[in-house]
């Protein structure tokens, strides 16, 4: 029979060759406000003897009054060690103080104070580095941090750090001894083990308030396991992973909680793609296997080095948000992202979650109403933005990479106001449509007023010979800090970029822009998405089925097509079938129009659908239209390539564009294509794409 334990606390004291090191640890237990009888330091000693025991033996003398047991194992291993202390133990508690960590004087009685039967007792751990030139923290770590909203309760371990580290805590002998650390594990053992005791024994966790002063200082050592990034550390972290996956199975009632600590697991090997990132990918696929969606994003936290801001962004269905997405995608690195909630003006789309779901890290949503043209909106998104952004660099290194799309305009601002302030990232500023002129050629409202992060950037822009004291709106302010700022210039074609341009009257940020610009038509869809779309049968009847997909504008309507079909004779009516896939608010205007021309028989009217849908049901169908804008008499010159565009050629459809002359969309391969407004060149297309389909079928 074990003898029976006394009440008091067992300090493991693991140390492998700590001869360098372990006294400081000694010394700190020695200086104890508990009372001497109620504890006992057990050495663990492992390896080779380095005179780490003679040590202790002469520190015993002098501390004739400290209990201290000497263990010593020729094998070495950090399981190994703190089962020999556990096993040997003689108090009701025990805790772990590693050989180059010490602890605070009342370090002992706070943990004992609150320790229970059906409680571990979790304190405060303070990293010191061991590199000079680095201050030590107060409780600026993880650890610390999760802990510090608990202070002076009892909860329960779901909402803290109680299984991720040996550090800080103590818990009941008999709990530990039964569950025993797992000696074939190098490293994460201490999360298996704080995990098992957890969820076997249904303990909770009580934080000590800070004015106990029980503090756990952890050495932070240049090259330590936690520092370490090779195969092994990978292999380990998927061994760790295995084991919290099968005692998960085995304790359902606490899954939330071994979840949790899977987490950290698969946010340390997203860290190691912080410095590989060509393993993104493989790790990606692997962790792809054992664990969840939610867990996979996790992952990505700890591996952006990309910070992307787009005032809108997937899942909302938006054509820009869904642009930014595919380019974010496409460009095979992490990232995370800082958006607005878009709720009020457009649905979601869950199905987008697809395309980036590989790469996307955090989703920073700011709340409130959204805005597009009000100086206090863009005040509000550059505060409340960069305030997310602080606390997305608190604790990790900062993003080499800042991304930012309009539209939305203040995605360029606040990237501006980062900017600003990290000067040495790197920003790409991409812009999908002129920003502070209309689709009808009007100056786009938004006076624009002062607000101290807008003179914050002013000053950024003086200070590169800029002059932007001219700016009236919000719009134009945005176009011209990014011009004077950003690293890259994205134009999705020329005649934007020619357009926008023109608009400048300074010479040289004209010539700055030229010097950092590039044009990038819209991304394709990713292949991986096109591989994931749902199966949409052909029609299975022998008409020709044409497709038209967006919002019906006056400025890019799609006249030509109706008045073409009708005046088809019937018999080649009846060979053809438009589908038009448009907003709901919509349904009813295009309906009554359709109704106008007498084309009940050969268009069909149908609400918008989500994006991989609409994919799908892009390649399923003989035919799609797409539609200029017809703004050349407005601006001189086009600006604007419909982003449509891309994806019809992703899906491989076959695009009948009606055009404008000169416009981007005229310079894109096209399978057919007709001018805006002539109704011969569309009765033409009409014939042809008709007669091809007699022919084939002939």
């Amino acid at each position: 029979m074990a003898p029976k334990l006394r009440r008091g606390i067992s300090v493991l004291l693991a140390s492998y060759r700590g001869v360098d090191r372990i006294e400081k640890a000694l010394t700190s237990l020695a200086q104890q406000t508990l009372d001497k009888s109620l504890f006992e330091v057990i050495c663990c000693l492992n390896g080779p003897d380095d005179g780490t025991e003679q040590l202790i033996r002469t520190f015993q003398e002098l501390h004739a009054d400290l209990s201290i047991v000497v263990l010593r194992s020729e094998k070495s291993g950090l399981a190994l060690a703190r089962n020999m202390g556990l096993k040997a133990a003689s108090f009701t508690f025990f805790t772990n103080v590693d050989d180059d960590d010490w602890v605070s004087p009342e370090f002992l009685q706070g943990l004992l104070r609150h320790c229970s039967m059906k409680t571990i007792a979790m304190t405060y751990v303070c990293n010191v580095s061991d590199t000079p030139s680095q201050p030590s923290e107060r409780f600026g770590n993880y650890l610390s941090r999760g802990i510090l909203p608990y202070a002076g309760r009892t909860v329960s371990p779901h909402r803290v750090p109680a299984g991720s580290a040996d550090g800080g805590k103590a818990a009941p002998t008999v709990m530990g001894q039964a569950v025993l650390y797992d000696e074939d594990l190098n490293s994460g053992l201490d999360v298996v083990f704080w995990s098992s005791v957890v969820t076997r024994f249904g303990l909770r966790a009580h934080v000590l308030k800070i004015k106990e002063h029980a503090i756990y200082y952890r050495l932070v050592r240049t090259g330590s396991m936690s520092r370490r990034v090779d195969e092994r550390f990978i292999e380990e972290r998927f061994q760790v992973i295995a084991r919290l996956r099968a005692l998960a199975k085995e304790h359902p009632l606490h899954a939330a909680w071994v979840t949790q600590m899977m987490g950290g697991q698969v946010g340390l090997l997203g860290r190691t793609v912080m410095e590989r990132p060509d393993w993104h990918d493989g790790l990606y696929d692997r962790l792809k296997a054992h664990i969840n969606r939610r867990q996979l994003r996790v992952f990505n936290h700890n591996a952006a080095r990309t910070l992307a801001i787009c005032y809108i962004y997937t899942p909302y269905n938006d054509a820009s948000a869904i642009v930014a997405t595919k380019r974010l995608a496409l460009a095979g690195v992490p990232f995370d992202v800082i958006t607005h909630d878009m709720g009020s003006l457009r649905d979601e789309d869950p199905s987008t979650a697809v395309i980036d779901a590989r790469l996307r890290g955090y989703l920073i949503t700011l709340t409130g109403a959204p805005s597009s043209a009000s100086s206090n909106g863009l005040a509000d998104f550059c505060v409340r933005g960069a305030l997310a952004w602080n606390n997305l660099v608190e604790n990790r290194a900062p993003y080499d990479n800042l991304y930012s799309r309009a539209q939305w305009t203040f995605s360029h601002g606040l990237a501006a106001l980062i900017k600003t302030r990290q000067p040495e990232i790197r920003w790409t500023a991409e812009f999908s449509d002129p920003i502070s002129v209309a689709l009808d050629g009007t100056e786009r409202p938004g006076p624009l007023h002062d607000f101290p992060e807008r003179k914050e950037v002013d000053r950024a822009v003086r200070a590169t010979g800029v002059d932007i004291g001219s700016c009236s709106t919000v719009h134009e302010w945005v176009e011209w800090v990014s011009y004077a700022l950003a690293d890259e210039i994205l134009f999705t074609n020329e005649n934007q970029m020619e357009f926008m341009l023109s608009r400048v009257k300074d010479p040289a940020l004209v010539a700055r822009v030229r010097k950092h610009a590039k044009v990038s038509q819209h991304p394709p869809v990713p292949s991986y998405v096109l591989a994931a779309l749902p199966v949409v049968p052909k029609p299975e009847d022998s008409r020709i089925h044409v497709g038209y997909f967006g919002r019906y504008y006056k400025k890019r309507a799609i006249d030509d097509v109706m008045v073409s079909l009708s005046k088809l004779p019937q018999s080649d009516r009846d060979r053809i079938q438009l589908h038009m896939f448009v907003p709901s608010f919509q349904l009813h205007e295009v309906r009554h129009y359709a109704h106008q021309y007498h084309l009940g028989d050969c268009v069909r009217v149908k609400p918008s659908m989500d994006y991989m849908d609409f994919l799908a049901t892009a390649r399923a169908l003989d035919w799609v239209v797409v539609v200029d804008s017809q703004v050349g008499e407005l601006h001189g010159i086009n600006p604007y390539l419909p982003s449509k565009y891309a994806d019809y050629v992703s899906v491989g459809a076959k695009v009948w564009g009606i055009i404008e002359p000169g416009s981007p969309l005229s310079n894109r391969p096209l399978d057919a294509q007709s001018t805006l407004g002539n109704a011969e060149e569309a009765d033409e297309v009409l014939k042809s794409i008709i007669e091809g389909h007699v022919s084939r079928q002939g």
